[in-house]
């Protein structure tokens, strides 16, 4: 990486770090240029320059949140699980993670904004969170007796059972706690993945 990249990255950096103060103190409502520029100590054309617009720094901020989910999750899946038991704890730790910041499942996938996103490129972290999750389904595929199709019907399904966990305690839909929440989410994955299929 030349010197010049290396600036532009940690500008970048800047962005990014001042963006998520923001949001994190008043809500992605609170984002506009000049306020991001002022917190980061740039102008704000400068911003125009590295990210092309706002929604581009945006995206560069709701991407940055995918590297403290991944390194939430590789911490807690560095210990010597076996590979079904891995993707399960991948779910419940994710559920975890946002069960201790709600406001940033508000911001990463209640937003709007988020759905201008059609470049993967844009969100690499998030692929890669992506792909995580895909080897670990693989496993059930590789090393017990799933079938391809199996396993894909099980990652939509388990999936979408988060998400949708997620979602309607984030409308105050379900008051489940924390433990209640991961206690039902873990029996239904376990459902689906019985552990007699773990050996």
């Amino acid at each position: 990486m030349t010197d010049k990249e290396k600036r532009a990255k940690k500008r970048r950096e800047y962005f990014i770090r001042a963006a998520r103060r923001i949001i994190e103190k008043d809500g992605v409502e609170g984002l506009n240029v000049r306020r991001i520029a002022e917190e980061a100590g740039y102008a704000p054309a400068t911003i125009y320059n590295y990210f092309g617009n706002l929604n581009g720094l945006l995206s560069a901020v709701i991407d940055s949140y995918a590297v403290d989910i991944m390194q939430w999750l590789n911490d807690k899946l560095s210990v010597d699980l076996p590979p079904a038991k891995k993707l399960k704890t991948s779910y419940l730790e994710f559920a975890r993670f946002f069960l201790e910041s709600p406001d940033l499942f508000k911001i990463i996938f209640m937003n709007e904004n988020l759905s201008a996103v059609e470049d993967e490129a844009m969100l690499p972290n998030f692929v890669e969170m992506y792909q995580l999750r895909m080897s670990l389904f693989h496993t059930l595929v590789n090393e017990h007796s799933y079938s391809k199709d199996e396993a894909l019907r099980l990652e939509g399904i388990i999936t979408s059972m988060l998400f949708g966990m997620l979602y309607a305690r984030s409308f105050g839909i379900s008051r489940l706690e924390p433990e209640k929440f991961l206690q039902e989410l873990k029996s239904n994955i376990e459902y689906l993945i019985p552990e007699s299929r773990d050996l």
